[in-house]
Order: C-alpha cells, then structure tokens, then sequence
C-alpha cells in the first residue's frame, strides 16, 4: 500500500508512536512524510522535546500548542539566566538554630527542623507548578533521622535510624504522611551496616542504596549494600577488606544508581559499573572484579595521593514523572553525573570536577556488550569526548556546586562581597545540536548566544609537575550561562543548590531564599 493513499491523520498518529531518532530519519527520505511532521503540533513538540533532553508529563488541561510554547520559553530562560532581582519565596523558622539535613529533589525541598521534616514543593511561574508546604511531626517519626534519600515521584521518603546503639535502621516512609509507604512489605529495612566515617544513602526506582566506612577490630573497610525496598530483601553486597582509610585500593570512595540495574561505583583511580537484580530473592555477594565496566580516569602521577572521589548529585533519577503537576520534566537518559577528584601530593593540593553526562557510560556499555573482553576501558578511549574536566577554582574564599537534570551549578563567592556568581553548565542533547549545526559543524572556541556561551574548545590540565604523567584535555561540549545575586548580608551562605526551575540559597540556619525563572 502506498504511503500517500493513507489519510494524514492516520500518518500523524502512526508517525507519533515512532522514537524521534527514526522520525527525523523520516523527514530526510520523504519529502510526503517530512511535510506531515512539519506541519504536525505534536509531532514537533515530541522532537523539542527531544532535543530538550525532557519527557512530557502527565495528561493536563494544557494543549500542545501550549505546552511547545512553555517548553521554548522554559529553555530560553535558563539559557539567558532569566532569574528574578528578588526571591520569588522566602522560607523562615526562627526555631532553627542548627543546620541538619536538607536537600532536593526533584521540586521538593527537605529540611530538617526541631520539630521534625518540612517539605517545600518549589514554585515555577513557567511550568506552572505552584509552592505548598507540609511537615512531618518528629512524634509521628518516632526518631531523629541521620540520613535521608527521597523520590517525589514515588511518593518515597527513605530516613536512616542510627538512635539504636546496636543496629541501624532504614525507615521506608510516605513523603506526604510519614507513614510506612503502602508499597513496602516491611517498613524497616534489616542488616543495616552501621558507618563510623562517612556514608551515603540513594534511591532509585525499587532500590536503596547504602554505602557505609565500616570498622573491624583496628582496621577500616566499607561495604555497599542494595535493597528493593518494596520486597525488603538485600539483594546486593560487595564489601571490601579492611585496610587503612582512604589510602588502599580496593576501597569504596561513593556510589550512585545509573538506573535500577546498574550501580556506579568510585574507585580511587577508576569507575566501575556493577550489574544488579532488583528482582532477585536472595542476596548475591559481589567483588570488586565482578564489575560489567570499569572507566579508568585521567593520568595522574604515581605520587599523587587521591583523598577521595565523590559521585553526585544526590538525588536519582527513578523515570517517573516528578510532579503531576508539570507539564514537562528531564529525562533520565540525559542525567549528568558529576565526580569531584580530591589530590596531594607533598606540594600541592587541589581538585578536579569531571562532568559525565549518562550517555558517555551508555555508549560505553554498548561497547562492552559488543565486545565483553573490552570491559575495561582506558581514559583517552572514554575521557577526552566523553567528559568535560575542569579543575575546582582555588581563588574564591567560597564556593559549591550541584547537579540536576543535564546540568551542573558552581557557584563562587568572595568573603569580602555580598554577591553570588552563579554559572550553570548545560550538557543536554540541545547543546550538541547547536555546536554541530554552527558552521558546518566545525568545532568553536565560542559562540555566544544571549547570556550563554556554547563552548567546544578542549579543556587543558597541563602542569604535569603537580598531578599528573602528563597533559590532558577534555572536548565535551556545553553551554556556559551566569548570573550574579545579590546577598542580604556579607555572611557567606550555608548552601546554594539547584532544582528544576532556578536554585535555592541556604543564607542560614533558618533563612532560604528561592530564585526562580
């Protein structure tokens, strides 16, 4: 049957089940079939989107003419920085008088008071979604939380209990009530490693993660432990044995979840990638070498001391719509990891900030599957295009950083100033388009557009004298924008963390202030 015999409304439909890859292939070998996706709304709010690094949400009562146009101006602002002179919301408790947890995910902001959780659901004048607070009552806890992991989609709240002097508990909650989540089999999670150094505790789809320094006798390890909370079965481990702290290898420096079937785990000197079963039940013990992937990270000289290595951000992405009430939201295949590298050595110290975009580790699992003795991949076979490494500046007397989505935040401040630089980092498919599509493809030193600058001129680390065996650059292509914010004092902020729609300065113990497109 001929293409052209079918009615364009039975074309558009067929054409709207198709990945966007195979429609733009499309619209290259039929000038029929490139003239329906033209001139289809929908068909060209699925390639935005596309292009966007975002998924659509759930069904509203926006048409898609609607939802295209917010999603083109949701873009631009954050390419022009298109922040407010004033916080759009205040958040203020004269009871707190020490800073605990607190963090984001998602649009959903935690903080921990004295009298329990407070929940903030952050605004966004573009997408429409609308602020509301809630708490949770410390009576209706029962416990004072060490750590926490949340997932807004999955109503999912993850508290860690340490106020038994014998064994840790991980307590899975609703985020919205505080009760036992109604999807877990058992509310509390057993054979919870206690930790004396550090630890992290993730979410991701039907798995927890806990990551723990533990002790034996006179020497330290550290263990990884993996539960599908819905079952309450640990179906994952893989300790390490002990030695001194955070000088041998093998030892367990941070995790996160690539999805809920990978985990990523940080070495001193490498990446690796570890299969997991989360319908498994019964616990597989792993080792270091039962790895599917490992990535080697950029040269370094013998000498040089790693003091560790941090896997970011802290929050996962499950898959799920984040908020019901946005028309839009990132997509998980184009997550940016970040790993923060801390070294020595006897003269000098500094860090190195790697941004790693999901797809690199994709492309390179591609690869192994292909080839399963090629699991171990050298740096300059994944890190020179496949990462963009920068080293941490060491002249502002302040300065942090966060993930989110596709992008990456530093943020610098001087002692002496009562103004924020804020740069946010842009690594979404959008920015790889625009590079490749700027005369003809050929690389940029920069290309500025608005306030942003898309930059594809490699990132050098030469001064082989203070860390490494030799020079190395990066090529991964981003797009740089800034913006300055003022500060209601010359106190330097606690924190300043990004979400969805804009970031969150943490000024102090009981005053945050939320900027918003």
């Amino acid at each position: 049957m001929d293409l052209e015999s079918l009615s364009v409304e039975v074309l558009t439909l067929i054409l709207d089940k198709l990945p966007v890859r195979d429609l733009l292939v499309c619209k290259q070998v039929s000038r029929f079939l490139s003239q329906i996706i033209d001139d289809s709304e929908r068909l060209q709010y699925s390639i935005d989107l596309a292009i966007a690094g975002m998924v659509d949400g759930l069904p509203g009562g926006l048409c898609v003419a609607d939802r295209r146009s917010m999603l083109k101006e949701y873009q631009k602002a954050w390419r022009d920085a298109e922040f407010p002179l004033q916080p759009v919301m205040s958040i203020t408790n004269p009871q707190y008088d020490s800073i605990g947890l607190s963090g984001i995910s998602g649009n959903v902001f935690l903080q921990q008071a004295p009298t329990g959780l407070e929940f903030v659901r952050l605004p966004s004048r573009i997408r429409g979604i609308n602020a509301e607070r809630w708490r949770i009552d410390s009576a209706t806890l029962g416990f004072n939380p060490h750590a926490f992991a949340m997932d807004p989609s999955q109503d999912l709240l993850v508290l860690l209990d340490e106020d038994n002097d014998e064994d840790a508990r991980i307590h899975i909650l609703s985020m919205l009530s505080g009760a036992p989540h109604p999807l877990a089999a058992s509310s509390i999670l057993s054979e919870v490693e206690r930790y004396i150094g550090f630890s992290e505790l993730r979410v991701c789809g039907d798995c927890v993660g806990w990551l723990v320094c533990r002790e034996t006798g006179d020497r330290t390890g550290s263990s990884l432990q993996v539960w599908n909370w819905k079952t309450g079965i640990l179906i994952w481990e893989m300790r390490t044995d002990p030695g001194e702290p955070f000088i041998e290898e093998p030892f367990l420096l941070s995790f996160h979840f690539y999805n809920d079937s990978l985990v990523i785990v940080a070495y001193r000197r490498r990446l690796a990638v570890y299969s997991v079963d989360m319908h498994a039940t019964s616990l597989t013990e792993a080792t270091c070498e039962s790895y599917v992937l490992s990535l080697d990270l950029f040269p370094m000289h013998e000498d040089t001391e790693v003091l560790s290595v941090g896997l970011y951000p802290e929050a996962c992405f499950s898959g799920a719509e984040v908020d019901p009430q946005a028309p839009f939201e990132y997509s998980a295949v184009h997550s940016l990891f970040v790993v923060i590298v801390e070294m020595a050595t006897v003269a000098v110290r500094g860090d190195f900030m790697m941004h790693v975009p999901a797809r690199t580790i994709r492309d390179c699992l591609i690869q192994v599957r292909a080839d399963p003795s090629a699991r171990k991949v050298p740096w300059h076979e994944w890190g020179p295009h496949g990462t963009r490494t920068m080293q941490v500046p060491g002249e502002p007397d302040w300065c942090c950083f966060d993930v989110q989505g596709s992008r990456a935040m530093h943020a610098l401040c001087s002692d002496v100033a009562d103004v924020i630089c804020v740069r946010v980092l842009e690594f979404g498919p959008m920015v790889r388009r625009h590079v490749l599509n700027s005369r003809g493809g050929v690389d940029l030193l920069e290309d500025v557009e608005g306030r942003a600058v898309y930059m594809s001129m490699p990132t050098g680390h030469r001064w082989g004298e203070d860390f490494h065996t030799e020079g190395f650059i990066t090529w991964l292509p981003c797009r740089l924008s800034w913006w300055n914010v003022s500060l209601p004092s010359q106190d330097l902020p606690l924190n300043v963390m990004l979400y969805d729609d804009g970031i969150v300065i943490q000024q102090s113990e009981n005053e945050v202030q939320v900027y918003a497109l």
